[in-house]
């Protein structure tokens, strides 16, 4: 599960006592009040522990749903907005100064398409990786065993099933890169 191999198992292999304790803490964090700031970081870090540093600065905002915890990996500054799911049976890499929108779904879990083996409780998990800077708009959906490259922009309601490169804006269902971002993206200052 920690491994940056993707995997087949089945769901009951799974150890179902650290689901439970990310359940848990997503519930108290879920519950706690938003000016309860001290607390919220404990929690956070109870769930995310110990892939933060100090130097790490990952913020999330209520209500956050992940599977295990453990495999998200925040690297440097990361902004997770509210209704977001990680459904994290394998390692989700997030690089610095990344912000997720609202509600998107970040999932490496998956099932196989014969009827029977789904039944059966086969899945399949890959890993994700967000490079520095990218941009998940909200909605978004993210499947297991991508690469979002550094500085990309994930439209708002893309369903990324494929590597989308560094440097591009990039949209649809199935998201695919539209555009480089040139000079011309850079807002003017308002004023």
């Amino acid at each position: 599960m920690r491994s940056h191999q993707g995997y087949v198992t089945n769901w009951q292999n799974l150890p179902n006592h650290l689901q439970d304790r990310a359940r848990n803490l997503c519930w108290a964090y879920n519950n706690t009040p938003l000016d309860d700031t001290k607390q919220l970081d404990v929690l956070r870090r109870k769930l995310l522990q110990p892939n933060q540093t100090s130097e790490d600065k990952l913020g999330i905002v209520p209500p956050f749903n992940c599977d295990l915890g453990f495999n998200i990996r925040a690297h440097g500054t990361v902004y997770i907005n509210s209704g977001c799911m990680i459904q994290d049976s394998s390692p989700v890499d997030i690089g610095n100064n990344v912000f997720i929108g609202p509600k998107v779904c970040i999932s490496c879990t998956s099932h196989p398409l014969i009827y029977r083996q789904r039944l059966g409780g086969t899945m399949i998990s890959k890993p994700i990786k967000i490079g520095n800077g990218a941009f998940i708009g909200i909605h978004s959906t993210i499947l297991g065993g991508v690469t979002i490259g550094a500085h990309t922009i994930i439209g708002a309601g893309s369903v990324v099933t494929h590597d989308i490169p560094s440097g591009v804006v990039a949209y649809g269902v199935p998201c695919k890169p539209r555009r480089k971002l040139s000079k011309s993206d850079y807002l003017k200052h308002l004023s």
